[in-house]
């Protein structure tokens, strides 16, 4: 494989970015010994980790092997708006080009090649698109605006479209295993008015009969902006609070999270729990300057917003019960290796920003907490396969992204990524 960085411009932001990756970033405590313990219970493999991580932070460190080229002169490779990104059985990267409604195809060197899909609300065409898996040669690619998902090979022949149920909130993601279809996917329950949120969990196969159902039992979650004239649309008021979570594997089966606890049940094809996952990780306090920034920006609501949004933010504030503790993780990512990647819930309050990389816990494929280490970039811009990263980079100097792919190298003493 050649390596494409061609501007020493280029090698010094990402150089940067790996100078920052190598420090040591571990907030947990430390604890006296780890230990794994996995035993049966109920026909159920419980596989319980004490003793806090089995290595010290950071894991990994990531070295830059590829950089997707965007030729100025050739207007086809330009991206616009980029998503994630991944590499198939065949060498090539796939690109989620969301502005341009395409998947930009990419050779093993980096270099543009062809396209497929486009903007339209026809077979293989999207309008709102965004990756969602990869298993084998089928792209899976949801479209929030057309309420669908489209199956693609990856020669860019259409093979099918799966139109779900309109449901509370958009589908996190269709999954293919099998002969079945599974959708995983969450949903809030608002308050009679409209802002108080819970999260709800639900997976349910092709024919859209619930396998599982996953409800949180913690207080409602606090939302500013929510309107019904906006079909209740809102934002996060209190960021930090921990949420279910999902991924699937077709040889693992499901992982979810509840968001309320250092926990992680894995359920195979079919709903059935066949086993728990469980931590030794103590929550993260909220701190006094967070509570008070959450009062002052409801403060500052009531003092400016008229209105329904203006009697949003005041019962909001008069009501407000902010939680002690931020919880663990919002987001999940099961790699082909079977390793578990958890994203950490920011130590601000907020997701991390573009270019810093989010903090992650890695769970091993027998399901032993390993540690924790840091992404090149946010968790939601990153695929991990093949032991390496595909990471969209934001460049803050150019307004650009730089679509990396990062071969991963253990920097630990006795840890082997990938098996």
């Amino acid at each position: 494989m050649r390596n494409s960085f061609r501007s020493t411009a280029s090698v010094g932001f990402v150089t940067a970015g790996i100078l920052a990756l190598l420090l040591n970033d571990n907030p947990l405590q430390q604890y006296a010994e780890h230990t794994c313990r996995i035993y049966q219970e109920d026909e159920v493999t419980i596989t319980e980790t004490s003793g806090g991580p089995k290595y010290s932070a950071p894991l990994f460190t990531y070295e830059p092997i590829l950089q997707l080229e965007q030729d100025p002169s050739d207007l086809e490779s330009l991206l616009f708006r980029p998503g994630k990104f991944t590499r198939g059985p065949d060498g090539s990267y796939y690109m989620m080009d969301r502005g341009n409604h395409r998947i930009a195809v990419f050779d093993d060197n980096g270099l543009y090649v062809r396209s497929f899909g486009g903007q339209g609300a026809g077979p293989g065409t999207f309008l709102s698109p965004s990756f969602q898996a990869l298993h084998g040669d089928v792209l899976h690619i949801h479209d929030f605006q057309l309420n669908r998902t489209t199956r693609m090979r990856l020669d860019g022949s259409f093979i099918d479209v799966l139109i779900r149920p309109r449901l509370a909130r958009p589908a996190r993601r269709y999954q293919l295993s099998g002969n079945r279809q599974l959708l995983l996917h969450r949903d809030d329950v608002f308050g009679d008015k409209n802002h108080w949120q819970k999260e709800v969990l639900t997976i349910v196969d092709a024919e859209f009969d619930t396998l599982v159902h996953v409800k949180t039992d913690s207080v409602l979650t606090m939302v500013r902006g929510a309107d019904p004239v906006y079909q209740g649309r809102s934002f996060w008021l209190v960021r930090f609070r921990g949420i279910p979570c999902s991924d699937y594997s077709p040889t693992r089966g499901i992982y979810l999270t509840n968001g309320q606890t250092p926990v992680i049940n894995r359920y195979n094809n079919v709903g059935n729990l066949i086993g728990r996952i469980v931590l030794d990780l103590p929550p993260t306090p909220v701190t006094r300057k967070e509570r008070r920034s959450i009062i002052a920006e409801l403060n500052r609501k009531v003092r400016e917003r008229t209105g329904l949004e203006r009697q949003i933010a005041q019962e909001v504030r008069d009501n407000l019960t902010i939680p002690d503790v931020k919880g663990w993780w919002r987001q999940m990512m099961i790699d082909d290796g079977g390793f578990i990647w958890l994203e950490v819930v920011g130590d601000d309050g907020t997701q991390t920003e573009v270019g810093d990389g989010s903090l992650c816990d890695i769970i091993s494929p027998d399901g032993e907490y390993l540690g924790r280490t840091r992404l090149p970039t946010m968790f939601d811009r990153c695929v991990v396969i093949d032991g390496c990263i595909c990471a969209n980079l934001y460049d803050s100097e150019t307004d650009e992204y730089r679509p990396t792919v990062f071969r991963i190298h253990s920097a630990v003493e006795g840890l082997k990524y990938p098996n």
